[in-house]
């Protein structure tokens, strides 16, 4: 019954709600590094699960999150134009 309410947007949303949540934290640029990649790997593994393959998007959408923070956070620390 859950499977069918995370298939659509709710997935992306809640993924994405996690991340903001964590980005108020301000963790530390090694964390935010972590939780990328063990994001990657949980989508990569949930591929393959018959079961926790509808709630794909949670994981996917928790890794474009944490990637996109981590883009913003190394901009923050190297500018560009100094």
């Amino acid at each position: 019954m859950m499977c069918k309410y995370l298939e659509g947007g709710w997935g992306v949303i809640l993924g994405s709600g996690v991340i903001l949540g964590l980005a108020f934290i301000d963790l530390p640029f090694s964390l935010w590094r972590v939780l990328t990649a063990v994001a990657l790997l949980i989508t990569a593994a949930m591929l393959w699960h018959p079961r926790l393959r509808h709630f794909i998007l949670l994981s996917s959408a928790m890794a474009l999150g944490s990637g996109a923070v981590l883009l913003l956070k190394a901009m923050l620390a190297w500018p560009v134009f100094p």
